[in-house]
């Protein structure tokens, strides 16, 4: 009994000493292995002997050869970053660095001579891959990913490659670009039908044709950040055929064309981006760019226009700001539907400016302010557009109207050289409604005038002397019926001089000019405006005798 307790025994030791040893051994062949590579060596023997989790650690040196990446997890980085360590592609014709498995890290080289239709860095339909810390320069590509998702480019320098510098296609989604340098490359950053990506703090400055270019369906796309300047041949930024993008805070100004330039994109949303210095626009939206909402951007300095709509409809334009450009707001050839409110136009030698057939738009909140010309244009059958609560000062004319009818133009401030030009049949005024209208008076009806010599003679705060309002004939049909008077002026001209209370003053003044006959603009002692000082004028002042005026 003792001997078999014994044989039983030895046999459980021995199954926990298998155990173990089983054990042991399995985590042996797991642990990582780190490779390094001396100048000399070979890179690409170090990853064909390395094992998934390895790390290829590569020192200080000059290495020629093109490396294919086929090991999945691999960690493959420089000793001491890119300046230090450079590896130029032995055959020109191939990519430096091609990446076939995934979760590889490629960190710390320089990239460099794949000229012939390669690149420095390629993504070949693999995932989770991570690109960073490298100088890719002086390829015909910098850094592509094909059929790529979800790897992150970090603080990567791609800079004077014949071709795009770095360039998502085929499917290239859900990818994280951060803190990149793009220039002197052909194309700066270019999505070609990828969606999902995020693009934060890159900069794509000098290139030749673009900064960044959102092309063929890439939508969905973040780019938050980033700074596209001084592109040579093209805009900064481009969203051609693409749509649900966001951009936020990004900076694209002194490139040759457009700033921010979206070509048959829809529903994107613009906000606090800074587009100045452009030698076209500001921020272009084109060729059916519809349903896209602009809002808190900053355009300005350009050679043409701050903003500009062409063929584009159902736009939303808030907040946004465009000084000293040709045009500030422009909205041309068929921009119907759109919306501009709370935007501000100054010192451009056009305001805002609706041109050939842009029709059913509104324009409410706006500020036009010391534009050379015009505050407000309209012109080429500009029709059934609706302007409200817009202030319009400081310009030569404040609005101008050419061969453009049916516009409702009411309750906006109007205070310049020429307030109104208007050859056409348009609606001054609305119908009179309480409510608080643009100087603060209790009700709505037409607009304000800085020139407008009429009073209100009941109170309402409407002028119903001197009307219609037709900026001196310059409204040849119409004109405002019911022109907008400020609080705490003299209700009426019978206070002819004005200070506030009708008593001898106004008495002897009106006695002064007895029988003149005049013409207009009337003086207040013609408190009637009927072309004679006479007895019904007299009647007037008598019924508001000692009354107080304001």
């Amino acid at each position: 009994m003792r001997s078999e307790r014994r044989r039983i025994w030895n046999c459980l030791l021995f199954a926990v000493l298998l155990t173990v040893l089983a054990f042991v051994s399995g985590g042996c062949a797991s642990a990582a292995v780190t490779h390094y590579v001396n100048p000399g060596g070979s890179i690409q023997a170090a990853v064909t002997a390395a094992d998934p989790g390895d790390t290829v650690i590569v020192r200080d040196g000059t290495y020629i050869e093109n490396v294919e990446v086929n090991v999945a997890n691999l960690t493959l980085r420089s000793e001491h970053g890119s300046a230090f360590t450079t590896v130029f592609a032995a055959a020109n014709t191939s990519d430096v660095f091609r990446v076939t498995a995934n979760s590889v890290t490629i960190t710390g080289f320089t990239v460099r001579n794949a000229t012939d239709v390669a690149s420095g860095i390629q993504l070949d339909s693999v995932h989770h891959c991570t690109i960073s810390g490298n100088n890719v320069s002086d390829n015909y590509r910098g850094i592509i990913l094909y059929s790529s998702s979800n790897n992150t480019l970090t603080g990567n320098t791609v800079n004077s490659n014949s071709y795009h510098g770095i360039w998502l296609l085929g499917s290239s989604n859900y990818n994280i670009l951060t803190g990149n340098t793009a220039s002197n490359n052909r194309h700066g950053i270019f999505l070609q039908s990828s969606s999902n990506n995020n693009l934060t703090d890159n900069s794509a400055n000098s290139n030749i044709g673009f900064g960044i270019i959102l092309y063929s369906s890439s939508n969905n796309n973040t780019l938050a950040g980033n700074i596209a300047n001084s592109n040579i041949v093209d805009d900064g930024i481009n969203l051609h055929f693409s749509s649900n993008n966001t951009l936020t805070g990004n900076t694209a100004n002194s490139n040759n064309r457009t700033g921010i330039y979206l070509y048959s994109s829809g529903n994107n949303k613009l906000t606090g981006n800074t587009a100045n210095l452009n030698n076209w626009d500001g921020v272009r939206l084109d060729s059916s760019s519809n349903n896209n909402h602009m809002s808190d951007n900053t355009a300005n300095s350009n050679n043409w226009d701050g903003v500009r709509l062409d063929s584009s409809c159902n736009n939303t334009l808030t907040g946004n700001t465009a000084s000293n450009n040709y045009r500030g707001i422009e909205l041309d050839y068929s921009c119907k539907n759109n919306i501009l409110t709370s935007n501000i136009v100054s010192d451009n030698i056009y305001g805002i400016e609706l041109y050939s057939s842009s029709n059913n738009n509104t324009l409410t909140g706006n500020i036009a302010n010391l534009n050379n010309n015009s505050g407000i244009l309209l012109s080429s059958s500009c029709n059934n557009n609706t302007l409200a609560s817009n202030t319009v000062s400081n310009s030569i004319y404040g609005i101008e109207l050419y061969s453009s009818s049916n516009n409702l133009i009411y309750n906006n401030y109007f205070n310049n050289t020429n307030n109104a030009v208007d050859n056409s049949n348009n609606i001054w005024n609305s119908t009179k409604i309480s409510g608080i209208n643009i100087i603060n008076g209790s009700s709505l009806g037409g607009n304000y005038w800085s020139d407008y010599n009429g009073s209100d003679t009941d109170g309402d705060g409407l002028g119903d002397i001197s009307v219609p309002y037709n900026s001196s004939g310059n409204i040849v049909n119409g004109g405002d019926w019911l022109p907008l008077v400020k609080a705490g002026a003299p209700p009426g001209r019978w206070d002819i001089n004005e200070d506030c209370t009708v008593n001898f003053i106004d008495l002897t003044i009106l006695s002064a000019h007895w029988l003149e006959t005049t013409t207009a603009p009337f003086p207040r002692y013609d408190i009637n405006e009927d072309g004679v000082v006479n007895f019904i004028d007299l009647a007037i002042l008598s019924a508001h005798w000692l009354e107080t005026t304001c």
